[in-house]
Parts: structure tokens; C-alpha cells; sequence
């Protein structure tokens, strides 16, 4: 008997060092703070993640602990999740249960976090408070080969120090913005775009969406618009209904997002005029 529980004490000694060395190596290898912004109708969590170890980082998971194999996160899902340039985030949900997780992988080598650097941008967007969304753990995975380290959100009252969090400036120009006559002819046009960004010299630009205050089908009357990518050519119907004043307005919307995750947008419009009295 003494003998095994000799042995047992040895394997919990090791187990107990094993756990403590863990803990540095996940501290040494990434940081991940969360701070909170809450309105009248929503709460957003922003997650920055530092990478202190010595390869990059390409993928970030929250509410869930690597060691233990737990998932964390229960209630109502989120209402959308965000993320920086050249990330994808999705929910993860568990088969016969109500918790889940939140993962962010990389869309593209570009988006890695390199050794030494901080990015933020990756937001959770609830409709109500929800504690674990800043009380649960983290699990990053690191390039070169692939390996994971894990440990607990860092909540913080304010964006982490040398971040940034300021959007882009964005503004948009259709050429035309008027067209006429309405003959119900395809009309081209063409969008000039003048973007800056205080610390990306290349923020990601996106046309978001497109349109149409009176259009019985809008797919009928908009076309050669590639949503969700960088498409500065698309045309329209030069008609209208006729019963409104204002004529038939396109309305036209593009986003610029900058390496962060900030996101900027910006309105133009395309009128097809009621009539061409002054």
C-alpha cells in the first residue's frame, strides 16, 4: 500500500507541475483581453489578442478551455459576430446541449497575428449582458506546426493601450448619380472611392449592398453588382414607377474595414427623377 500510494503522490506531483508549467507557457504564448461596450439595445464585446510567443497566431476561440475539453458559453446566441481583416467567425453549438463556443480562424495567411503584435477587431454582439462572454476562457491556436494554448479572459474597462479603434474614413461618388430618360435601358455605373485610415494603408473596401426605393424586382433592374467584394462597376434601370415625387432612388452602400476590424460606411445614391421640371 505504501508503495502505491508512493506512486499516486509522484503522479499528482507531476500532474499539479505539468498544469503550473501550462499556465506560463499559455501566458508566455498570448494575452487576450475583453472590454465591453453596452447601449440601449445591445452589448459589444471586443476581444484584442497580443501574441507573446515566437510564432503567429491563426485562429482564437472564446468560451472554451483546450485542457479541460469545456465548453463554456450557454444562453441565447449572439446576434452577429465580427471580425478583423482576413478572419471568419462563426458559433460553434454542441450536439445535445445548449452551450457553445466562439471561434474566429483565418480567411488568409495576411490576417496571421505575428509575434509581438496585437489585434483586435474580433467582436461578439449580443442583444443582453451576458457574464461569460468576458468571464470564460480562450484558446488560441499557433502556427508552425499547428498547437494550442489556452487560459482566461482578461477583462478590461477600456480598448488594451496602442490599439486601434478608429474607422476608417470613407466617402463614395456615383458617376452617374443621376440618369435619364427613363427608357428602362441598363445604365453603367461607376463608383469612385477615396478611403484613409490612420494606421492601415490599405483598408479592406466592400460593397455592401444596393437598393431600390420603388422597383417591383429589384434583381430585375440591378445587375454586375458582386456583393461583398471590391466591385466599383455595376448598372441600373434608368425607370420609375412614376408615383413618387423623389422618383426611384438606388441607394448605394460600401464599407471600408482596416486591419483592427474597424469598420467604416458610406451612402450614395442613384435617382431616376420623377419628371425634369426645375
Amino acid at each position: 500500500m505504501r508503495k502505491i500510494f508512493t506512486v499516486c503522490a509522484v503522479g499528482v506531483a507531476m500532474l499539479l507541475h505539468g498544469l503550473a508549467w501550462a499556465g506560463v507557457r499559455d501566458d508566455e504564448a498570448a494575452a487576450v483581453q475583453v472590454y465591453k461596450e453596452v447601449s440601449a439595445n445591445q452589448v459589444v464585446y471586443t476581444y484584442s489578442v497580443t501574441n507573446r510567443g515566437d510564432r503567429p497566431i491563426i485562429g482564437l476561440t472564446v468560451g472554451f478551455d483546450y485542457y479541460r475539453g469545456d465548453t463554456q458559453l450557454a444562453g441565447a446566441h449572439p446576434s452577429q459576430i465580427l471580425s478583423p481583416y482576413a478572419w471568419s467567425g462563426r458559433v460553434v453549438s454542441l450536439e445535445e446541449s445548449d452551450n457553445y463556443e466562439v471561434s474566429w480562424d483565418i480567411a488568409a495567411a495576411t490576417g496571421a497575428i505575428l509575434p509581438g503584435k496585437t489585434m483586435t477587431g474580433f467582436r461578439i454582439i449580443a442583444a443582453q449582458d451576458n457574464p461569460r462572454f468576458t468571464s470564460s476562457n480562450w484558446t488560441v491556436i499557433v502556427d508552425g506546426p499547428p498547437s494550442n494554448a489556452s487560459s482566461a479572459l482578461q477583462f478590461v474597462q477600456g480598448p488594451a493601450p496602442n490599439v486601434d479603434t478608429v474607422p476608417p474614413q470613407l466617402h463614395v461618388t456615383l458617376t452617374p448619380n443621376v440618369v435619364w430618360p427613363p427608357n428602362r435601358r441598363m445604365v453603367s455605373i461607376a463608383a469612385q472611392i477615396t478611403v484613409q485610415d490612420d494606421t492601415d494603408p490599405n483598408p479592406r473596401v466592400k460593397l455592401d449592398s444596393i437598393t431600390c426605393s420603388d422597383c417591383p424586382d429589384a434583381s430585375a433592374d440591378i445587375s454586375d453588382a458582386a456583393l461583398g467584394t471590391d466591385d466599383r462597376a455595376f448598372a441600373v434601370r434608368s425607370d420609375r414607377v412614376g408615383r413618387r415625387k423623389e422618383g426611384r432612388v438606388y441607394k448605394v452602400i460600401y464599407s471600408a474595414t482596416d486591419a483592427s476590424g474597424n469598420v467604416a460606411r458610406a451612402e450614395a445614391k442613384v435617382t431616376v427623377p420623377h419628371d425634369q421640371r426645375r
